[in-house]
């Protein structure tokens, strides 16, 4: 049931995440903005995802654990989850693992299905901070490109102006 009211304090947290990244994105993609603002814009929606997909897979793994009969994320839970992933685990070594003497394929299936929720969870955020990312690359290089171009424009008017004052 603690994990229940978690992921139910969760789901609120990242909703209201979601719309404030929303909020940073739009800042982040304002070209009338400048680049400081949006860089620290999307620097912080990158931030407020990662924190995000920390705290989903923390309580993703503590559900797991849970099925496993451990009260917290250990080395041997992973490992399991890794083994799972891997293929290197058969379902009856699964179920065995369980902590029910009567453990059968449902629920081998049910603890297969979280470890997938899971891989869905930490796919799905990787590629949003993927997204983030990209844009502060992309907001870094067009800072770099106006100050290079800036850079050329004054080493040009500084050639003409020396052209002017030689004659």
């Amino acid at each position: 049931i603690a994990i229940e009211k978690e992921e139910t304090s969760l789901a609120v947290k990242r909703s209201k995440n979601r719309a404030e990244i929303a909020r940073l994105k739009q800042i982040a993609e304002d070209t009338s903005k400048a680049e400081k603002e949006r860089l620290a814009a999307a620097e912080k929606a990158y931030s407020i995802e990662k924190k995000d997909m920390e705290a989903q897979v923390s309580l993703q793994e503590r559900r797991i654990a849970n099925m496993l009969g451990f009260t917290k994320v250990t080395d041997e839970v992973r490992n399991v989850i890794d083994e799972l992933n891997r293929g290197a685990i058969s379902a009856d070594e699964v179920i065995s693992k369980l902590g029910l003497s009567s453990s059968t394929m449902a629920d081998f299936k049910q603890f297969a299905d979280e470890v997938v929720k899971l891989n869905e969870l930490q796919e799905a955020s990787l590629t949003r901070q993927v997204e983030q990312n990209n844009k502060i690359n992309t907001i870094r290089k067009e800072a770099n490109k106006v100050l290079d171009d800036g850079v050329a424009s004054l080493e040009q008017q500084t050639k003409t102006d020396s052209g002017m004052t030689d004659e």
